[in-house]
Parts: C-alpha cells; structure tokens; sequence
C-alpha cells in the first residue's frame, strides 16, 4: 500500500516551487517565477522550520534521557519481595 502525501508535505512542496507528481499535480499550472521577496520568504520559513525541528529534536533526546533516569531511579526504589 502505497503512503499518501500529507498536506503539509504538499503545502511545503508547492511553497518550494517543487513540481508535483500524482493527483494533485495532475491539473496544476506552469507556476511564474518567483519574486525576490517570494524567495526571501521562502528561506526565512525554512530557517525557522530548521530551527523549530531542531528544537523539538532536543526536547524529544531530553525527554528520553529524562524518562529513562527516572525509570532506573524507580528501579532501585522498588523493593523486591
């Protein structure tokens, strides 16, 4: 079974100038080029995705240690019957 694209994954493709495949490229028109202040845009939204991934990179390895502490912390705790 073959995964159908998310439509964020179609927004960030149209927003990229990317050509699309499939059924939503199907009927789309040749896109103009795009303005400088388009590709200004276009770089300052990547920057910033960069930058929120990256951020929820490093809560999710935080997360993970954190959990994995507390989980070795309970393990010492618990009393074996």
């Amino acid at each position: 079974m073959a995964q159908s694209k998310s439509s964020l994954e179609t927004f960030d493709q149209m927003m990229r100038g990317e050509p699309q495949t499939g059924a939503e490229g199907a009927m789309s028109k040749p896109q103009p080029p795009r303005s400088e202040q388009q590709r200004k845009a276009d770089a300052t939204t990547e920057a910033a995705r960069q930058l929120i991934e990256a951020e929820n990179d490093a809560r999710a390895a935080k997360t993970e240690r954190l959990k994995a502490i507390r989980l070795a912390r309970e393990a010492e705790e618990t009393p074996t019957k």
